[in-house]
């Protein structure tokens, strides 16, 4: 599996759960039999000819997290993508920031697996908390199209254009004399575009209007 991919789940108790975490990268790596891992106690009764420990169908933390390094070892896995990784951060005052980071770098060292935070701006306090993650750490920012810089307007309007290409309609729909508009409701945030472009198709279906005969 060359790239994994998993959402870091909101906490419901305001506490992150490192087990839980665990458990869903395992569902993302595609590992079998995640409730059954051997525990230490039940390795050391099945070598002893006892499986009464093989029965308990709780999994420690730490079982999964080994578990989770041996199947990223093995899979060789180049990347981990852990969408919304802002929710990291949410944990009792007792456990510091640079704990939870220290633990994926922890886990991407040892498994030689490249892990990618990806969230909202509620990251921008993940960078520096250490000379060591600063050093193995790289920003990218994926800001949105800025008006008053003629390139990326440029590029808003080619990405409009190419959103109104792949509309299912029949004939070409020219969206660029409603680009002004577009980018001011959208503030260059192309996301927003595409629902609003999904929405419109939706309702223009639901309502057969100026679609004769093509939807038959």
């Amino acid at each position: 599996m060359p790239v994994v991919s998993m959402e870091a789940m909101a906490p419901d108790s305001n506490q992150f759960s490192w087990k839980h975490y665990y458990q869903r990268a395992l569902v993302a790596l595609e590992e079998p039999l995640i409730c059954r891992k051997l525990t230490h106690a039940a390795h050391t009764s099945f070598r002893s000819g006892c499986g009464r420990a093989l029965s308990d169908p709780l999994v420690p933390g730490i079982e999964l997290r080994l578990a989770l390094e041996n199947g990223l070892i093995h899979r060789r896995a180049k990347a981990f993508f852990i969408d919304e990784a802002q929710h990291l951060a949410k944990m009792k005052s007792g456990r510091k920031l640079q704990d939870q980071l220290d633990s994926i770098k922890s886990l991407a060292s040892l498994t030689n697996t490249v892990h990618v935070l990806v969230g909202t701006y509620e990251l921008l306090p993940f960078r520096n908390l250490s000379a060591q993650l600063s050093r193995r750490s790289i920003d990218i920012h994926f800001p949105r199209y800025r008006a008053e810089r003629s390139g990326d307007y440029t590029a808003f309007q080619n990405v409009v254009f190419t959103l109104q290409r792949h509309l299912p309609l029949p004939g070409e729909t020219d969206l660029l004399p409603h680009l002004e508009y577009c980018y001011e409701r959208s503030i260059g945030c192309v996301g927003l575009v595409k629902d609003w472009l999904t929405r419109a198709l939706a309702l223009a279906v639901n309502q057969s209007a100026a679609l004769p005969g093509y939807w038959e």
